[in-house]
């Protein structure tokens, strides 16, 4: 095991303390841009590599999280309140997470239903098509009060 982290990790961390806000989660400009290559120094590097971009990111993700935090302490009943009140006179249900990674899982959730759901139509109209041929003596679409 090395002492020294890699060069480019070096560089990154580098950056990490001079662009702290690059290395952000959520829907900042810089979202995402250097997440594939934390990712391959996670599946890559040795592990000081890995000390050294875990130890960095704890400092940037807990000072976002700390900010988070108290916005939601100092502003985030009267900001949901105001957006209550907008989803009122809009006559549009209301449903909101306070963080943007909360809203992506639960609209990935509300997708992975929704695909569910239409399977298990599919699966039960090809068990009702089976289900009549059976009855029919092969012949399906024939039996009464059926959907085609």
């Amino acid at each position: 095991m090395e002492d020294e982290p890699h060069a480019v990790v070096r560089l990154l961390l580098a950056r990490m303390g001079s662009h702290p806000e690059e290395f952000r989660v959520g829907k900042e400009p810089f979202h995402n841009r250097w997440e594939d290559h934390l990712t391959s120094i996670d599946i890559f590097g040795n592990e000081t590599d890995k000390a050294a971009v875990n130890a960095a990111m704890r400092d940037i993700r807990l000072a976002e999280i700390h900010e988070h935090v108290m916005d939601e302490l100092l502003t985030g009943p009267e900001r949901r309140r105001a957006e209550m009140e907008e989803a009122k006179a809009a006559n549009v249900p209301y449903l909101s997470y306070p963080n943007p990674a909360q809203q992506q899982q639960y609209d990935q959730w509300k997708q992975q239903q929704l695909q569910q759901a239409q399977t298990q139509a599919q699966q039960l109209r090809q068990q009702q098509l089976r289900q009549e041929q059976l009855y029919n003596g092969g012949i399906p679409g024939t039996l009464k009060g059926t959907l085609k």
